[in-house]
């Protein structure tokens, strides 16, 4: 395509062709085409730096939304930097957990550093056991975020264990991609109820309740006693202003008694100087 454009452009090469410098139809026939070896719309090493770093900025700006580790590397990329692999550290790698393990790093998870993830050749029974039995416990059930948290795991468990055993029932068969994913589907849906079937009954009261509403039986008794605390404060002010009050009208009562007897000794004095 461009070697067309430029068999129809009549202008001189821009550069130095050894030869007479016009542009000539014959010079770009069928035989050679002009491929551009880099992006058109990129022009300079400067352009491709700068636009690695707003794509960096975007990333860091939602983390969870981007891939770190590639943003970082295609600025080095941009920027020209041999053996990026020594310069970044490699991508954390999820190992398997056996479940104690797992029951306590829910804690980290639960507050964003850390995760838990499942794993198909895993013993889903075991760690669905081991992880009910956790959940049963008031540490965890004081902490609801931890118990959401287990509970979705659970359901990741049941998931895989639904995949392993689809994969177990179609050994050495063919079956579409389709058929498989619909008896994956099939098989989940029946661990799922199976598995909260045989929960037992909710308590009368959630002891995630209680705990809620003894929070705010607490904030309210915090609050009645800021209350009456500020009232005792506000009773004390107006005794303070009615004292000052007081003070200030027996200064001007005594400075007054002090001016009128003043005023009669004055009288009593002149008195006797005429008689």
């Amino acid at each position: 395509m461009l070697g067309v454009l430029f068999a129809q452009d009549p202008r001189p090469y821009p550069y130095d062709v050894g030869v007479e410098g016009q542009i000539k139809s014959q010079d770009f026939d069928g035989r050679i085409d002009i491929l551009p070896v880099s992006d058109p719309n990129i022009f300079s090493m400067s352009q491709r730096v700068i636009l690695a770093q707003e794509q960096l900025k975007l990333a860091v700006a939602a983390p969870d939304m981007h891939n770190l580790y590639e943003a970082y590397r295609r600025v080095y990329e941009a920027l020209g930097v041999n053996n990026i692999e020594q310069m970044l550290k490699p991508e954390p790698q999820q190992v398997p957990m056996d479940p104690a393990m797992e029951n306590i790093e829910t804690s980290n998870a639960a507050n964003g550093q850390g995760t838990l993830q499942a794993f198909p050749e895993q013993d889903h029974d075991s760690h669905i056991a081991v992880h009910l039995a956790y959940m049963n416990s008031k540490v965890a059930q004081m902490q609801p975020p931890v118990m959401i948290l287990l509970e979705k795991h659970i359901y990741e468990h049941l998931g895989l264990k639904a995949k392993v055993a689809v994969q177990q029932q179609m050994q050495g068969q063919q079956v579409p991609p389709e058929q498989q994913e619909a008896m994956v589907a099939k098989m989940q849906a029946q661990l799922f109820t199976q598995f909260q079937q045989a929960q037992p009954p909710a308590p009368d009261q959630d002891p995630l309740v209680q705990i809620k509403q003894q929070e705010l039986q607490l904030r309210e008794q915090e609050m009645v006693a800021d209350q009456q605390t500020d009232q005792r404060k506000l009773q004390l002010d107006q005794q303070r202003q009615q004292q000052q009050f007081q003070l200030g009208q027996d200064r001007i009562n005594s400075t007054e008694d002090i001016a009128q007897m003043r005023a009669r000794i004055a009288q009593q004095k002149n008195a006797n100087t005429r008689g």
